[in-house]
């Protein structure tokens, strides 16, 4: 995403499966030490920027344990990073044991500068069915039943000579490479907030769809340009 005063930036978020811990018991605490370890890579393959991390050394009573156990442990950097392909990798290992787990994902960083029609990442949520209060969603898995609420940015929409714009979206489901559901085509608001841009918010219902892995799109169309440019992100219905 690009925000005043920080820019262009990759907010890196994720979440460690603490169920197969190697927990030791002490004092009535669960005890466990974990260090995170992540890097950014080129599309070469080489390094980009300084390694980043941290090291979490958990004692938690029983409440705290069996929450630890639900939600993992939650993990959110901010990396500045000029346009370009990337891939960043975070390793989570025990300290002092052989035990470790790994995840990478690639990241599409836009040139702004160029003022194409150009999309932020998608950032998803949980409503659970019956419910209005939304839950951030690291691991992007959701119920049947539930609501997924997206969030992104949209930049550069082209406007006419009395600064007006016309973008629209739409949100899609995809699996096994077909469209299973989508939203009818809507506005983007373009909203702003003291100079700082309000994301776009959406909510697209998952009543009716089996478990299973899926992936949600969201297509934007800069009506004005004309341009279309569209994000993917994959989630999975337990």
């Amino acid at each position: 995403m690009d925000l005043p005063p920080a820019g262009s930036q990759v907010l890196v978020r994720a979440q460690v499966d603490l169920s197969k811990m190697r927990w030791q018991e002490a004092e009535g605490r669960h005890r466990a030490d974990i260090e995170l370890l992540g890097g950014v890579f080129d599309s070469a393959g080489q390094p980009v920027g300084a390694p980043f991390g941290r090291r979490a050394e958990l004692a938690l009573d029983p409440k705290e344990y069996e929450r630890a156990l639900t939600a993992g442990l939650q993990y959110q950097q901010r990396l500045a990073l000029p346009p370009g392909r990337y891939e960043v990798r975070l390793v989570a290992r025990e300290r002092g044991l052989v035990q470790q787990g790994g995840a990478s994902q690639s990241v599409d960083v836009p040139d702004l500068e160029e003022k194409k029609l150009a999309m932020s990442g998608l950032f998803l949520s949980a409503a659970p069915a019956g419910g209005t209060a939304t839950v951030e969603t690291v691991a992007h898995h959701f119920k049947r039943g539930d609501s997924l609420s997206f969030q992104f940015y949209v930049y550069n929409p082209a406007r006419d000579a009395d600064g007006h714009s016309d973008v629209v979206l739409q949100a899609q489901v995809w699996s096994g490479g077909k469209a299973t559901a989508a939203s009818p085509v809507q506005p983007v608001r373009l909203q702003q907030k003291d100079g700082v841009p309000v994301p776009e918010t959406n909510v697209m219902g998952l009543e009716g769809l089996p478990a299973g892995a899926y992936e949600l799109r969201v297509v934007v169309q800069d009506r004005k340009g004309p341009a279309t440019t569209f994000r993917r992100v994959p989630f999975t219905i337990d």
